[in-house]
C-alpha cells in the first residue's frame, strides 16, 4: 500500500527529540536549532499586543536551555554562514515546513529544530480610583505553541501549548500608552505582567523540550506510577514510539542505591504506546517503583529506524506511514483563527498512529485564502483538482471549523462566555478521490474570553471527533480500518431539509435505499450532509432512491461517483 503524508493548516511550532546523556561534553552533546519566534495573534477589540514578546520568549528559553547543559544551541550567525540570503530570511521568519526545517538542521549538523509560535498575546488594563490614588489592573493572556522537527526523518514528532493568564496591580507600573511605546520587557521585574506571564510559559516550554530532548533512544525516566509501585502495579514512561517503544517490550527499571550506584531494580512490559510517553506493568521489583527511576528497553536502546522506518516504512503495527494533509481552516465569528485548535488536535492523534504531516505551507495559503477555503466545501474531484498537484500526500484531510459565542455568563472566577463549536472532515485519497471517512461533531466550552471559549469548544469537538461516541469509532481508527478494508462510501448532500421529522426521515430513507450504514456528520441552514457505506456506487444509489416511500421526495440535483445532491421536497 502506498505511504501517505499529512498536511496541516495551522500556525503551530515545532519542538524535538534528540540523544544525549547529561554528563557528556558540550561536543558530544546534541545540536539543537531554536529557530526565530512569530506572533501571528490578533488582539480581542479593547485589547493590545504586549510589544517584545516573541524577543523576550526566545530570549529566556535560550536561557532555559542554555543552563540545563544537556545540548548545544546553534547560534544565527552559524546558520546565516551556511544559508543563502532567501533560505537565511526564510528562517528568521519563522515560515517554513518540516523539509525545509531539516534541510537546515542538516545544514548545521543539528539533530532538531525548535520552532515556536504566539498564538495568543493580549494586553489589557482597568484603573480604579481609590482613596489617595488611582490603581491599574493589568491581565495579559499569552499562549504559545511549540513544534519540534525531526532532522534526520524531516517530520514533526512532538507539539505542545502552553497558556497563562497573569494579573497584577500596581500604582507605579507603566505599560505605556497609545502615545507612547510600552517600555522594553524585563524578565526579572515581578511586577510587569507581561515578564510574569513570559517567565509562565518559558517555564513549562522549556521543561517540555527538556523532557523530549535529552534522553537517549530507548531511555526515559518514571514520570507516574499508580498503587504502590509493585509488581502488578502500572507506570508511565517517557520513551515512546520515536524512541523505540513498543507493546510488549520490556523495560529494565533503574534505581541509585544509597552510595549513588546504579542498579537494575525490577522489570517492566509495555502495554500501550503513544508517540511520547507508553504506559507499562511492572512484572518484578526489588522495591517500589517511584518516579524519577530510570528506565531503558530491555536489551539495550532500539533505535526508532528499527520499528519505525522512513516515509515509505511502517509502524510498528504493520500498517504503512500514511503521508497526510490536514485542511481544516478555522473561524470565530467569521475570523480565521490563527491557531486552529482543532486541526491542532486531529494532527497529534494522527501523529501518534503513525502517520506523516507534509504540506504545512500548502496548507496554511488556503486557510488565509477565502476563495480557497470555500473550495474545500466541494466534492471530493474538486477537492483533489485544488490540491493534487500541490502535495505529495497520499490522502488529504479536508474540512472545516467554526465557533461562536452563545452567551455571557457568571462563574465563581467572574464573568466569563459560552462559546459552541463544530468541526467536520473529511478523508479523501488523492490518486482516485476515493472518500475513506466523513464525520463531524459539536461541542460547547465555557472560558473567561469568548475567544478562549471558542478554541476550547473547537478542541472539545475534535476530541469527540478522535475519541469516537455514541458506538462510532474516532475519525483516525476508523480511516486507518478503511486503509486496511477498502468499502464504497458516497457523500450525500440534502437540501430543504426544515425540521426534525424531515431529517429523520431523509436519514431513514437513505438507509433503506443503500441497504448498508448511513452516518449523519453535519445538519444547518437547512442542508444535512450523509456518509453512505454500502456495496453501491453512486449512480447505483441514486437509482435506489427514487423508489424509497418516504414522507416527502427527494429530487436528484447533482452527481459524480463518490457524491450525490438531492433536494428533498414535501
Amino acid at each position: 500500500m502506498k505511504t501517505a503524508r499529512l498536511v496541516l493548516i495551522s500556525i503551530i511550532t515545532m519542538t524535538v527529540f534528540f540523544g544525549a546523556a547529561s554528563n557528556i561534553q558540550a561536543a558530544d552533546k546534541p545540536r539543537i536549532v531554536l529557530a526565530p519566534i512569530s506572533d501571528t495573534s490578533v488582539p480581542e477589540t479593547g485589547k493590545t499586543k504586549a510589544e517584545g514578546i516573541a524577543e523576550a520568549i526566545r530570549n529566556g528559553l535560550k536561557e532555559a536551555l542554555f543552563k540545563s547543559g544537556k545540548f548545544v544551541l546553534v547560534a544565527d550567525a552559524d546558520i546565516q554562514k551556511d544559508l543563502d540570503a532567501e533560505k537565511f530570511n526564510q528562517y528568521m521568519s519563522g515560515d517554513f515546513n518540516p523539509a525545509t526545517a531539516a534541510a537546515i538542521g542538516r545544514k548545521v549538523g543539528a539533530q532538531a529544530l525548535v520552532k515556536c509560535s504566539v498564538v495568543t498575546n493580549q494586553l489589557s488594563s482597568k484603573v480604579k480610583d481609590l482613596i489617595l490614588f488611582k490603581e491599574t489592573e493589568y491581565t495579559m493572556q499569552l499562549a504559545v505553541s511549540v513544534e519540534i522537527c525531526d532532522i534526520e526523518q524531516a517530520v514533526i514528532c512532538f507539539m505542545h501549548t502552553a497558556s497563562t493568564e497573569q494579573k497584577s496591580k500596581s500604582k507605579e507600573l507603566d505599560l505605556g500608552t497609545s502615545d507612547k511605546p510600552q517600555p522594553p520587557i524585563s524578565l526579572s521585574n515581578p511586577k510587569d505582567v507581561r515578564s510574569m506571564a513570559v517567565n509562565s510559559v518559558v517555564s513549562e516550554l522549556a521543561a517540555k523540550i527538556i523532557e523530549n530532548a535529552v534522553r537517549e533512544k530507548g531511555k526515559g525516566t518514571v514520570t507516574k506510577v499508580s498503587g504502590s509501585g509493585v509488581t502488578g502495579d502500572s507506570i508511565i514512561v517517557n520513551i515512546g514510539s520515536s524512541a523505540g517503544a513498543r507493546e510488549n517490550v520490556d523495560l529494565t527499571v533503574i534505581g541509585v542505591d544509597e552510595d549513588g550506584f546504579e542498579e537494575t531494580i525490577g522489570k517492566a512490559t509495555v502495554t500501550a504506546v503513544q508517540e511520547d510517553k507508553s504506559k507499562a506493568v511492572i512484572s518484578s521489583t526489588k522495591r517500589p517503583v517511584v518516579v524519577g527511576d530510570r528506565v531503558q528497553i530491555a536489551g539495550g536502546a532500539k533505535p526508532s529506524g528499527s520499528e519505525i522506518t522512513t516515509s515509505t516504512g511502517t509502524s510498528p503495527s504493520g500498517t504503512p506511514r500514511q503521508r497526510v494533509m490536514v485542511v481544516v481552516p478555522e473561524t470565530h465569528l467569521r475570523m480565521v483563527v490563527p491557531d486552529p485548535a482543532g486541526e491542532t488536535e486531529i494532527t497529534k492523534r494522527l501523529i501518534e498512529k503513525n502517520y506523516v504531516l507534509v504540506d504545512q505551507n500548502v496548507a496554511k495559503e488556503i486557510a488565509n485564502n477565502e476563495n480557497l477555503r470555500a473550495k474545500l466545501r466541494g466534492d471530493a474531484e474538486e477537492i483533489i483538482r485544488l490540491l493534487g498537484d500541490r502535495t505529495e500526500a497520499e490522502i488529504i484531510i479536508a474540512g472545516e471549523a467554526f465557533s461562536e459565542g452563545i452567551e455571557r455568563i457568571s462563574t465563581n472566577a467572574g464573568p466569563a462566555f459560552r462559546c459552541g463549536a463544530r468541526i467536520e472532515v473529511r478523508a479523501i485519497q488523492r490518486d482516485n478521490a476515493r472518500i475513506l471517512y466523513a464525520d463531524g461533531a459539536h461541542a460547547i466550552a465555557v472560558d473567561a474570553t469568548e475567544a478562549l471559549a471558542g478554541k476550547r469548544a473547537l478542541q472539545r469537538a475534535a476530541e469527540l471527533l478522535c475519541n469516537g461516541r455514541d458506538g462510532v469509532k474516532g475519525f483516525v481508527d476508523a480511516m486507518t480500518e478503511r486503509l486496511a478494508n477498502p468499502v464504497q462510501i458516497v457523500e450525500c448532500v440534502v437540501r430543504g431539509i426544515e425540521d426534525e421529522d424531515a431529517l429523520k426521515s431523509v436519514q431513514a430513507g437513505l438507509k433503506s435505499a443503500s441497504g448498508g450504514t448511513v452516518h449523519r456528520y453535519s445538519y444547518r441552514d437547512g442542508v444535512a450532509k450523509f456518509s453512505i457505506e454500502s456495496g453501491k456506487s453512486a449512480q447505483e444509489l441514486t437509482d435506489s432512491i427514487s423508489g424509497v416511500d418516504m414522507k416527502g421526495k427527494l429530487k436528484l440535483v447533482g452527481a459524480t461517483p463518490n457524491k450525490i445532491e438531492l433536494q428533498y421536497v414535501k
